[in-house]
């Protein structure tokens, strides 16, 4: 006979904290990889992020 157990699966709690993303670019390529990051935290994880410059 089988015994039967109880498994529960328990997520994280969504939170209301961003993400900031950090910077340094003359060219402009960190900022575009950094705005398309900022973007795919948001697509995937529905998460906000405040982009700066150094």
């Amino acid at each position: 006979m089988l015994s039967q157990t109880n498994h529960s699966i328990s997520y994280p709690t969504t939170t209301n904290d961003s993400i900031t993303i950090l910077y340094g670019s003359q060219t402009g390529n960190a900022q575009s990889l950094a705005e398309l990051l900022a973007l795919q935290s948001y697509r995937i994880f529905d998460q906000e992020c405040v982009k700066s410059n150094l």
